[in-house]
């Protein structure tokens, strides 16, 4: 699926707006500038172009050369955004094309004080520390959650599987109750017999 040429006409007009051009600093995107990036988020099948272009980005139609592809699912590449490049999630994204490229936009990403200056110019600074104090506290409760987590299924693995019966001893217990209803038989034959 790709963005319908309207969308992306409306998309463009923000992006170049004289609003959203303040968000970044002066040189801000430099490191990554006439660059072409492919997102392309499995799971919704959605194709997203942009070029970085004079300290701004532009979504474009498509396009061919691309320096740059990230394959995904969409809550794969956030949660990767979110945990700074945990391996958790690193694992499940495929990355095409030039290394040095997405070398730097992996760094770009994952610079916190870039994302405070843009934050910063968007809301205020005030309001800015307040964002970053509450996604410090929910990157550390994530981090928190999949580490709970892989350890419970460690734990899980290591110890309480031996807890699950195998095929043997499910052959077992049939057996045992094949036997024991046999005994139960005999024992009302018996007694009504007598």
């Amino acid at each position: 699926m790709k963005i319908t040429k309207k969308v992306l006409d409306y998309c463009n007009e923000i992006l170049q707006g004289e609003r959203f051009s303040k968000i970044f600093p002066e040189k801000f995107l430099d490191e990554i500038d006439d660059k072409k990036v492919k997102i392309y988020y499995t799971k919704i099948n959605l194709e997203l172009f942009l070029k970085v272009k004079e300290n701004s980005f532009i979504l474009l139609e498509s396009t061919k050369d691309f320096d740059v592809e990230f394959i995904a699912s969409p809550l794969d590449f956030f949660m990767y955004i979110i945990s700074k490049g945990s391996d958790k999630f690193s694992d499940r994204i495929k990355i095409n094309g030039d290394v040095n490229t997405a070398n730097k936009i992996n760094d770009f990403l994952y610079k916190s004080e870039k994302f405070r200056l843009i934050i910063s110019n968007l809301v205020g600074s005030e309001k800015a520390e307040k964002i970053e104090n509450i996604y410090v506290r929910l990157r550390t409760n994530i981090n928190n959650f999949f580490e709970s987590a892989t350890n419970d299924l460690s734990d899980f693995i290591l110890e309480d599987i031996t807890l699950l019966p195998t095929k043997d001893n499910i052959n077992q217990f049939l057996d045992d109750v094949d036997n024991l209803r046999s005994r139960t038989d005999k024992l009302l034959k018996k007694h009504v017999n007598d």
